[in-house]
C-alpha cells in the first residue's frame, strides 16, 4: 500500500505505478499537484507484463493544486496498456479529484495488435470529480463509469473498444462537458 497523507506535495517528473496495489490518500487536501510548466501526464499506470495486474486501487486524493482548482500536466491519469502483454484487471478508481488541466482526467489508451483484449477490462471508475473528460481508446470488456462530477473540456465519456469487447456501463454521472456527455466510436453492446 502507499498512503498519501493530507497536504500538497509537488513534484517535477512522471509518477509510474507498475505493480497493483493499494494507492491512497486523506481526502481532497492529500494533493499530488505536478510543479508549473510540467507537461507529462500525471499518474502513469504502466502494468508491466511480468506482473499480473489485477484488483489495483487508486483512491481518496487529489491530482492537481487544491487552492488553486487546476493542475499542469496532459492527461491526470494515464492507463497504458500498449505494451505487449500488459493489462489491468478490475481497476478502480475511486473517490479521487483530478483538477482541471489540459488532457483527459482519465485517459486509457491499449493497442490492439499486442493486447486483442482491450488491455483494460472490469475498469471501475466511481465518485470521482474528473475535470476533462474521460476516453478509453481500444479497451475491452465490463468497464464502468459510475457516479462521477465530470465537467470542463472534451468529451464527458468516450469509448473506443477493440473488436468484440462489450459491455461499457456509464450511469448515475453528472456530466458537463463542453465536448457533449457521450462518443462511442466501437463495442459490440454498451
Amino acid at each position: 500500500d502507499v498512503h498519501i497523507p493530507y497536504g500538497t506535495f509537488n513534484y517535477a517528473s512522471l509518477l509510474t505505478l507498475t505493480t497493483p496495489g493499494r494507492y491512497y490518500g486523506d481526502g481532497f487536501y492529500a494533493a499530488l499537484a505536478p510543479a508549473a510548466g510540467f507537461t507529462g501526464n500525471n499518474l502513469h499506470i504502466a502494468p508491466s507484463p511480468a506482473v499480473a495486474f489485477f484488483a489495483a486501487s487508486v483512491e481518496g486524493f487529489t491530482i492537481g493544486n487544491p487552492a488553486n482548482g487546476t493542475r499542469a500536466g496532459a492527461h491526470g491519469v494515464y492507463l497504458d496498456t500498449t505494451a505487449a502483454g500488459t493489462y489491468a484487471c478490475k481497476l478502480t478508481l475511486r473517490n479521487m479529484s483530478i483538477l482541471s488541466g489540459s488532457g483527459n482526467a482519465f485517459y486509457a489508451q491499449n493497442d490492439p495488435a499486442n493486447n486483442p483484449n482491450g488491455g483494460t477490462y472490469g475498469l471501475s471508475l466511481d465518485n470521482n470529480l474528473l475535470y476533462g473528460g474521460v476516453s478509453l481508446i481500444s479497451t475491452g470488456d465490463s468497464n464502468t463509469v459510475h457516479k462521477n462530477i465530470i465537467t470542463g473540456e472534451n468529451t464527458g465519456v468516450y469509448a473506443s473498444n477493440v473488436t468484440g469487447a462489450s459491455m461499457l456501463t456509464v450511469q448515475d454521472n453528472n456530466i458537463t462537458t463542453t465536448g457533449g456527455s457521450f462518443k462511442v466510436d466501437a463495442g459490440s453492446r454498451f
